[in-house]
Order: C-alpha cells, then structure tokens, then sequence
C-alpha cells in the first residue's frame, strides 16, 4: 500500500524546498517586523490559526485512534487508508510552520531554539517514518496521536482557561506527560526495533535495505523527541531563573515556543468575553 508520489510534498526535494524557503521567510519577516513593527491584523491571524491548528490535531488524533474511523465506516462505509492518516499528519508539520510566520508578524520575533528545531526537523521526520514508508509498518501512529493530543491541549486550554496561573500549572503538566510519552515512544520503538535479532536479521534478508532504513528512520525520531523535550526543559528552567519568583509568567499562554510581550496578547480578546 503506497501513496501517490504525484501528491504535494510527497518528494524529499520538495520537503527540503519548503523548508528552505520558510527559513528565508521567517528571516525576512523578523527584520521587517524589528524595522515597521507589527502588522495590524498578526495577532487575530495567530489565534484564528491556532484554532485551525488546534481542530485539525484533534479531528487527526481522534482518526488515528480509529474513533473517527469508526464512525465513518459506520455511517457510510468509506474506510480511511491509515496511511492517507499519516500523509494528512505530514502536512500538519509542514502547515505548523505557520506557527512563527505570524507570531513574527505579531512581535513576537525571538524564536525558542527547541521551537525553532522541532518545526524544521518533523516534516523531515514525517517524509522519512510515513511518507517514504520503506518498510510496512504502523508504529509511527503513536507519535501522532501523542503530538496530535498535546498540540490540540496547548491551544485548547488558554482558550478555555482565563485565570493565568491556572493556565500555566495546565499547560506545565501537558509538556511533562508529552515528554514521559516521548520517552515511553522512544523506548517502544527502540525496543521492537532491537529486539529478535533473527526476526531482524530475515526482515533484512527478505526487505533488504528498506528495512535497514525503516531502522534509521525509528531512531531518528526517538532522537527529534528527546532533544525536542530535552531542549523545551532546559529552556524552561533557564527562563524561571531569570524571571526568578518577581516577574509572573505572561507568555504562558504562549504555545508556539515564541517569545511574547510583556502583557498576555490575549487580554483583549479574554477582556470582551467576560463582558458577553
């Protein structure tokens, strides 16, 4: 069962292309911002983005999960290819992009380093573990579903949640179960990936190099989770330094990983629905 390759980013060259292109992007972006300021209508633009963002994920995770297949298939009969799942997923990587184009157009121009990596590798990961596809296999679906989970979780909760600190102890416990479930994934694919040494070594014999590359393709995104989450972590313990216990966190809210203001961009908008 394959994909058609004729699809949009279906092709490491274009993979490549797209993201070269959205660094170029950002970099321009950053310094048009610093020398104009920002543009009039960022910071409606992000929210209505993080709103798309945030359905997608949970409509994503709810098919991967076979919840939606479910229903679906119930009601019409059409079953979803689980891998027409996967290249769905992929664009969601490369739209997630969009992430830092418009928190640049809104100000926020200091890009988080592990924000900044997780965006430029996953749609790397996602062409190698999905859409490459060497070898027949569907452990990449835990990725998504805890990706997915907690992507919906970070832009779900400063929508629902109005009270800060409240706010900030919810999204602190979503990246911590986010990062034992990267470790656990991480784990899960080391393990089948290692284990049997016979059953691997006839998968090779039968596959060849295929499987080789489905192993490399499992250990590169154990290594994107680690560093991902280990790279947020240290960030995270540098900026409560800093801020030290006189400063409360107001870009808590933020879930993109970019810097924000020093009052919550979403006071206005928290503001007028107090008032409804």
């Amino acid at each position: 069962m394959t994909l058609n390759k004729e699809l949009p980013l279906t092709s490491l060259q274009s993979v490549l292309l797209t993201t070269g292109s959205l660094i170029f992007f950002w970099t321009y972006l950053k310094a048009y911002v610093e020398r104009n300021g920002v543009f009039r209508w960022a910071e409606t633009i992000l929210e209505n983005h993080n709103f798309i963002l945030a359905t997608l994920s949970l409509v994503l995770a709810a098919y991967v999960l076979d919840i939606g297949h479910n229903v679906l298939a119930a009601t019409t009969g059409y079953v979803v290819d689980p891998y027409t799942l996967g290249y769905f997923y992929h664009l969601l990587k490369v739209y997630e992009h969009f992430d830092i184009v418009f928190g640049v157009l809104a100000g926020h121009t200091e890009v988080a380093k592990h924000t900044a990596f997780s965006h430029l590798a996953m749609p790397l990961w996602s062409y190698f573990r999905i859409i490459d596809r060497p070898y027949d296999s569907t452990d990449w679906r835990l990725q998504v579903i805890a990706d997915c989970s907690a992507r919906f979780l970070n832009h779900a909760i400063p929508w629902l949640i109005e009270d800060t600190n409240t706010e900030r102890t919810l999204l602190t416990m979503v990246d911590e179960v986010r990062w034992y479930a990267d470790v656990v994934i991480a784990g899960f694919w080391a393990f089948f990936t290692l284990q049997g040494q016979r059953e691997n070594e006839q998968a090779i014999k039968t596959f060849g190099q295929p499987y080789k590359d489905e192993i490399t393709a499992r250990v590169l995104g154990a290594v994107i989770l680690l560093y991902t989450g280990y790279a947020k972590r240290q960030e995270d313990a540098k900026k409560d330094q800093a801020k030290g216990q006189r400063q409360p966190k107001n870009d808590a809210s933020n879930t993109t990983g970019i810097s924000t203001a020093t009052t919550d961009p979403r006071a206005p908008q928290r503001a007028s629905r107090r008032q409804q």
